[in-house]
Protein backbone atom coordinates (compact mmCIF):
# COMPACT_ATOMS: atom_id res chain seq x y z
CA UNK A 1 0.00 0.00 0.00
CA UNK A 2 1.61 3.30 -1.09
CA UNK A 3 1.74 6.44 1.07
CA UNK A 4 -1.12 8.20 -0.75
CA UNK A 5 -3.39 5.16 -0.36
CA UNK A 6 -2.48 4.93 3.31
CA UNK A 7 -3.28 8.62 3.82
CA UNK A 8 -6.66 8.28 2.11
CA UNK A 9 -7.48 5.20 4.16
CA UNK A 10 -6.52 6.98 7.38
CA UNK A 11 -8.70 9.98 6.50
CA UNK A 12 -11.68 7.79 5.58
CA UNK A 13 -11.62 5.85 8.84
CA UNK A 14 -10.75 8.86 11.01
CA UNK A 15 -13.76 10.70 9.56
CA UNK A 16 -16.02 7.67 10.06
CA UNK A 17 -14.90 7.23 13.66
CA UNK A 18 -15.47 10.90 14.47
CA UNK A 19 -18.91 10.95 12.82
CA UNK A 20 -19.98 7.36 13.62
CA UNK A 21 -20.41 6.55 9.93
CA UNK A 22 -21.21 2.94 9.10
CA UNK A 23 -18.61 2.27 6.41
CA UNK A 24 -17.81 -1.42 6.94
CA UNK A 25 -20.51 -4.09 6.75
CA UNK A 26 -19.68 -7.75 7.46
CA UNK A 27 -22.84 -9.59 6.37
CA UNK A 28 -23.18 -13.24 7.38
CA UNK A 29 -25.72 -13.99 4.68
CA UNK A 30 -26.09 -17.75 5.25
CA UNK A 31 -25.35 -20.49 7.76
CA UNK A 32 -25.02 -23.12 5.04
CA UNK A 33 -21.49 -24.48 4.64
CA UNK A 34 -19.84 -27.39 2.85
CA UNK A 35 -16.53 -27.20 4.73
CA UNK A 36 -15.71 -28.76 8.10
CA UNK A 37 -13.27 -26.27 9.61
CA UNK A 38 -11.90 -26.84 13.09
CA UNK A 39 -11.59 -23.09 13.63
CA UNK A 40 -15.29 -22.57 12.87
CA UNK A 41 -18.23 -24.84 13.64
CA UNK A 42 -20.94 -22.94 11.82
CA UNK A 43 -21.28 -25.96 9.53
CA UNK A 44 -22.47 -27.98 12.53
CA UNK A 45 -25.41 -25.68 13.25
CA UNK A 46 -28.77 -27.35 12.82
CA UNK A 47 -30.30 -24.11 11.61
CA UNK A 48 -29.63 -23.21 7.98
CA UNK A 49 -30.73 -19.58 8.09
CA UNK A 50 -30.39 -17.40 4.98
CA UNK A 51 -30.54 -13.61 5.11
CA UNK A 52 -33.46 -12.34 2.98
CA UNK A 53 -32.51 -10.28 -0.07
CA UNK A 54 -34.90 -7.53 0.99
CA UNK A 55 -33.09 -7.28 4.33
CA UNK A 56 -29.81 -6.77 2.45
CA UNK A 57 -31.45 -4.11 0.31
CA UNK A 58 -32.56 -2.24 3.42
CA UNK A 59 -29.10 -2.56 5.00
CA UNK A 60 -27.49 -0.97 1.94
CA UNK A 61 -30.02 1.84 2.07
CA UNK A 62 -29.06 2.73 5.64
CA UNK A 63 -25.28 2.38 5.32
CA UNK A 64 -22.91 5.02 3.96
CA UNK A 65 -22.77 5.04 0.12
CA UNK A 66 -19.09 4.08 0.18
CA UNK A 67 -19.51 1.37 2.83
CA UNK A 68 -17.47 -1.74 2.09
CA UNK A 69 -19.62 -4.87 2.23
CA UNK A 70 -18.15 -8.28 3.01
CA UNK A 71 -20.26 -11.33 2.14
CA UNK A 72 -19.60 -14.08 4.68
CA UNK A 73 -21.16 -17.27 5.95
CA UNK A 74 -21.11 -20.18 6.15
CA UNK A 75 -20.33 -20.34 2.47
CA UNK A 76 -21.92 -17.29 0.76
CA UNK A 77 -22.33 -18.86 -2.66
CA UNK A 78 -24.59 -21.51 -1.08
CA UNK A 79 -27.20 -18.83 -0.39
CA UNK A 80 -30.20 -19.81 -2.57
CA UNK A 81 -30.44 -16.24 -3.91
CA UNK A 82 -26.75 -15.42 -4.21
CA UNK A 83 -27.20 -14.16 -7.78
CA UNK A 84 -29.90 -11.70 -6.67
CA UNK A 85 -27.55 -10.49 -3.93
CA UNK A 86 -24.63 -10.01 -6.32
CA UNK A 87 -26.88 -8.13 -8.73
CA UNK A 88 -27.97 -5.89 -5.86
CA UNK A 89 -24.32 -5.16 -5.08
CA UNK A 90 -23.29 -4.46 -8.67
CA UNK A 91 -21.28 -1.25 -8.82
CA UNK A 92 -20.56 -1.18 -5.08
CA UNK A 93 -17.31 -1.92 -3.28
CA UNK A 94 -17.63 -5.38 -1.76
CA UNK A 95 -15.79 -8.60 -1.02
CA UNK A 96 -16.92 -12.17 -1.51
CA UNK A 97 -15.36 -14.58 0.99
CA UNK A 98 -15.46 -18.18 -0.21
CA UNK A 99 -13.84 -21.52 0.55
CA UNK A 100 -13.61 -22.20 -3.20
CA UNK A 101 -14.97 -25.72 -2.94
CA UNK A 102 -17.01 -25.09 -6.06
CA UNK A 103 -14.44 -23.32 -8.27
CA UNK A 104 -16.52 -23.39 -11.44
CA UNK A 105 -19.43 -21.72 -9.66
CA UNK A 106 -17.20 -19.08 -8.08
CA UNK A 107 -15.53 -18.26 -11.39
CA UNK A 108 -18.91 -18.07 -13.14
CA UNK A 109 -20.33 -15.67 -10.54
CA UNK A 110 -17.23 -13.48 -10.60
CA UNK A 111 -17.41 -13.20 -14.38
CA UNK A 112 -21.17 -12.68 -14.64
CA UNK A 113 -21.46 -10.08 -11.87
CA UNK A 114 -18.02 -8.45 -12.09
CA UNK A 115 -17.28 -9.26 -8.45
CA UNK A 116 -14.56 -6.73 -7.52
CA UNK A 117 -12.79 -8.66 -4.75
CA UNK A 118 -12.63 -12.36 -3.87
CA UNK A 119 -11.14 -13.67 -0.63
CA UNK A 120 -10.29 -17.37 -0.60
CA UNK A 121 -9.99 -19.09 2.78
CA UNK A 122 -6.85 -21.24 2.85
CA UNK A 123 -4.96 -22.35 5.97
CA UNK A 124 -2.13 -24.33 4.38
CA UNK A 125 -1.20 -26.66 1.56
CA UNK A 126 -2.56 -30.18 1.01
CA UNK A 127 -2.34 -32.02 4.33
CA UNK A 128 -2.30 -28.88 6.47
CA UNK A 129 -5.39 -27.58 4.67
CA UNK A 130 -7.22 -30.85 5.22
CA UNK A 131 -6.13 -30.98 8.85
CA UNK A 132 -7.35 -27.43 9.57
CA UNK A 133 -10.46 -27.36 7.41
CA UNK A 134 -11.61 -30.99 7.44
CA UNK A 135 -11.87 -31.35 3.65
CA UNK A 136 -9.47 -31.84 0.72
CA UNK A 137 -9.75 -28.59 -1.20
CA UNK A 138 -6.29 -27.05 -1.65
CA UNK A 139 -6.10 -27.82 -5.37
CA UNK A 140 -9.34 -25.91 -5.95
CA UNK A 141 -7.90 -22.86 -4.21
CA UNK A 142 -4.82 -22.97 -6.45
CA UNK A 143 -7.01 -23.41 -9.53
CA UNK A 144 -9.15 -20.43 -8.59
CA UNK A 145 -6.16 -18.19 -7.96
CA UNK A 146 -4.91 -18.94 -11.46
CA UNK A 147 -8.30 -18.63 -13.18
CA UNK A 148 -9.35 -15.43 -11.39
CA UNK A 149 -6.16 -13.56 -12.20
CA UNK A 150 -7.04 -10.53 -14.27
CA UNK A 151 -10.77 -10.94 -13.58
CA UNK A 152 -10.90 -9.65 -10.00
CA UNK A 153 -8.69 -8.72 -7.06
CA UNK A 154 -7.90 -11.96 -5.29
CA UNK A 155 -6.66 -12.54 -1.77
CA UNK A 156 -5.99 -15.45 0.54
CA UNK A 157 -7.30 -15.38 4.11
CA UNK A 158 -4.97 -17.49 6.23
CA UNK A 159 -5.77 -18.31 9.85
CA UNK A 160 -2.87 -19.14 12.15
CA UNK A 161 -4.05 -22.00 14.34
CA UNK A 162 -3.08 -25.17 16.18
CA UNK A 163 -3.52 -27.08 12.93
CA UNK A 164 -0.92 -25.40 10.70
CA UNK A 165 2.63 -24.06 11.00
CA UNK A 166 5.06 -21.28 10.15
CA UNK A 167 6.25 -23.34 7.18
CA UNK A 168 2.71 -23.59 5.83
CA UNK A 169 2.24 -19.84 6.14
CA UNK A 170 5.39 -19.22 4.12
CA UNK A 171 4.18 -21.62 1.42
CA UNK A 172 0.89 -19.74 1.14
CA UNK A 173 2.78 -16.43 1.01
CA UNK A 174 4.72 -17.77 -1.97
CA UNK A 175 1.52 -19.07 -3.59
CA UNK A 176 0.07 -15.57 -3.42
CA UNK A 177 3.21 -14.01 -4.87
CA UNK A 178 3.21 -16.50 -7.74
CA UNK A 179 -0.40 -15.66 -8.62
CA UNK A 180 -0.51 -11.92 -8.08
CA UNK A 181 -2.71 -12.23 -5.00
CA UNK A 182 -2.49 -10.56 -1.61
CA UNK A 183 -2.76 -12.26 1.77
CA UNK A 184 -4.67 -11.43 4.95
CA UNK A 185 -3.48 -13.15 8.11
CA UNK A 186 -5.84 -13.89 10.98
CA UNK A 187 -5.02 -15.54 14.30
CA UNK A 188 -7.48 -18.14 15.56
CA UNK A 189 -9.77 -16.70 18.17
CA UNK A 190 -13.01 -17.58 19.90
CA UNK A 191 -15.96 -16.14 17.97
CA UNK A 192 -19.44 -16.82 19.38
CA UNK A 193 -21.13 -16.92 15.97
CA UNK A 194 -18.78 -19.71 14.86
CA UNK A 195 -19.58 -21.90 17.89
CA UNK A 196 -15.89 -22.47 18.57
CA UNK A 197 -14.46 -22.63 22.06
CA UNK A 198 -10.71 -23.34 22.10
CA UNK A 199 -8.50 -20.96 24.08
CA UNK A 200 -6.57 -18.80 21.60
CA UNK A 201 -2.89 -18.98 22.57
CA UNK A 202 -1.39 -18.79 19.11
CA UNK A 203 1.65 -16.82 20.25
CA UNK A 204 2.86 -20.07 21.81
CA UNK A 205 2.96 -21.74 18.38
CA UNK A 206 5.23 -19.31 16.60
CA UNK A 207 5.96 -15.67 17.24
CA UNK A 208 5.81 -12.78 14.82
CA UNK A 209 9.60 -12.74 14.70
CA UNK A 210 9.46 -16.10 12.89
CA UNK A 211 8.29 -14.28 9.77
CA UNK A 212 10.86 -11.47 9.74
CA UNK A 213 10.57 -9.29 6.67
CA UNK A 214 6.97 -10.27 6.00
CA UNK A 215 4.61 -7.25 5.69
CA UNK A 216 2.33 -8.52 8.45
CA UNK A 217 5.21 -8.94 10.87
CA UNK A 218 4.46 -5.73 12.79
CA UNK A 219 0.79 -6.59 13.22
CA UNK A 220 1.57 -10.15 14.30
CA UNK A 221 4.06 -8.85 16.84
CA UNK A 222 1.44 -6.41 18.13
CA UNK A 223 -1.02 -9.30 18.42
CA UNK A 224 1.46 -11.35 20.45
CA UNK A 225 2.22 -8.41 22.75
CA UNK A 226 -1.47 -7.76 23.29
CA UNK A 227 -2.27 -11.39 24.07
CA UNK A 228 0.55 -11.40 26.64
CA UNK A 229 -0.87 -8.24 28.24
CA UNK A 230 2.17 -6.16 27.31
CA UNK A 231 0.27 -3.35 25.59
CA UNK A 232 -3.17 -1.80 25.20
CA UNK A 233 -4.79 -0.24 22.16
CA UNK A 234 -8.05 1.68 21.77
CA UNK A 235 -10.69 -0.06 19.64
CA UNK A 236 -12.85 2.08 17.37
CA UNK A 237 -14.31 -0.69 15.22
CA UNK A 238 -17.81 -0.40 16.70
CA UNK A 239 -17.99 3.24 15.55
CA UNK A 240 -17.69 2.38 11.87
CA UNK A 241 -18.76 -1.27 11.68
CA UNK A 242 -21.21 -3.82 13.04
CA UNK A 243 -21.68 -7.53 12.46
CA UNK A 244 -24.98 -8.47 10.86
CA UNK A 245 -26.02 -12.11 11.05
CA UNK A 246 -28.28 -14.22 8.86
CA UNK A 247 -31.20 -14.02 11.32
CA UNK A 248 -31.03 -10.21 11.38
CA UNK A 249 -29.15 -9.82 14.67
CA UNK A 250 -26.92 -6.74 14.72
CA UNK A 251 -23.85 -7.12 16.94
CA UNK A 252 -21.62 -4.20 17.90
CA UNK A 253 -18.67 -6.60 17.84
CA UNK A 254 -18.38 -10.17 16.59
CA UNK A 255 -15.92 -11.00 19.34
CA UNK A 256 -17.66 -9.50 22.39
CA UNK A 257 -21.23 -10.06 21.16
CA UNK A 258 -23.09 -6.94 22.22
CA UNK A 259 -26.53 -7.34 20.64
CA UNK A 260 -27.76 -3.95 19.43
CA UNK A 261 -31.04 -5.06 17.87
CA UNK A 262 -32.63 -7.17 15.16
CA UNK A 263 -33.48 -6.12 11.62
CA UNK A 264 -36.77 -8.00 11.67
CA UNK A 265 -38.16 -5.44 14.12
CA UNK A 266 -36.06 -2.31 13.49
CA UNK A 267 -34.22 -0.70 10.58
CA UNK A 268 -30.44 -0.58 10.64
CA UNK A 269 -30.63 3.23 10.87
CA UNK A 270 -32.84 3.00 13.96
CA UNK A 271 -30.50 0.52 15.61
CA UNK A 272 -27.32 2.41 14.69
CA UNK A 273 -28.63 5.80 15.86
CA UNK A 274 -30.17 4.64 19.13
CA UNK A 275 -28.74 6.00 22.43
CA UNK A 276 -28.08 2.44 23.65
CA UNK A 277 -25.85 1.76 20.62
CA UNK A 278 -23.94 4.96 21.27
CA UNK A 279 -23.31 3.90 24.88
CA UNK A 280 -22.04 0.46 23.80
CA UNK A 281 -19.69 2.07 21.27
CA UNK A 282 -18.22 4.36 23.94
CA UNK A 283 -17.55 1.43 26.27
CA UNK A 284 -15.94 -0.75 23.60
CA UNK A 285 -13.24 1.85 22.90
CA UNK A 286 -11.51 0.65 26.08
CA UNK A 287 -12.28 -3.06 25.65
CA UNK A 288 -8.85 -4.44 24.66
CA UNK A 289 -10.46 -7.89 24.80
CA UNK A 290 -9.16 -9.23 21.49
CA UNK A 291 -6.40 -8.72 18.96
CA UNK A 292 -8.00 -10.04 15.80
CA UNK A 293 -7.25 -8.15 12.59
CA UNK A 294 -10.76 -8.96 11.35
CA UNK A 295 -12.12 -6.78 14.15
CA UNK A 296 -9.33 -4.35 14.99
CA UNK A 297 -7.33 -4.42 11.77
CA UNK A 298 -7.68 -0.69 11.11
CA UNK A 299 -6.38 0.34 14.52
CA UNK A 300 -3.61 -2.26 14.49
CA UNK A 301 -2.56 -1.26 11.00
CA UNK A 302 -2.54 2.45 11.81
CA UNK A 303 -0.54 1.83 14.98
CA UNK A 304 2.24 0.34 12.87
CA UNK A 305 2.40 3.66 11.00
CA UNK A 306 1.84 6.28 13.70
CA UNK A 307 2.41 6.40 17.48
CA UNK A 308 -0.47 5.19 19.64
CA UNK A 309 -0.79 8.50 21.53
CA UNK A 310 -1.25 10.30 18.21
CA UNK A 311 -3.92 7.79 17.18
CA UNK A 312 -5.80 8.31 20.46
CA UNK A 313 -5.58 12.11 20.20
CA UNK A 314 -6.79 12.23 16.58
CA UNK A 315 -9.57 9.65 16.97
CA UNK A 316 -10.85 10.94 20.30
Amino acid sequence: MDSLTQARRFYKYAKAIKNRELIRLPLYITERCDSRCKTCHIWAKRSQVDMPVEMIRNILRDAAPDAVVTLLGGEPIMHPQIEDILELLRGREYMLVTNGMNPERVESLVTKYSVPYVILSCDGTWEAYKNARGVDNYDNVVLLLKNLRGKTKASISYTISYWNSREELLKIVQLCKDNGATIDIQVYDVVPYFNNSATPTMMDIYKADDVIGFPFNKILRLHSQGMRGECTLPCYAARYSCQIEANGDVQACGRRYNLLGNLNTQSLAEIWNSPSTFEVQKKLVHCNGCWGTCYRGVEMGLTTLIPKFVLEKVMG
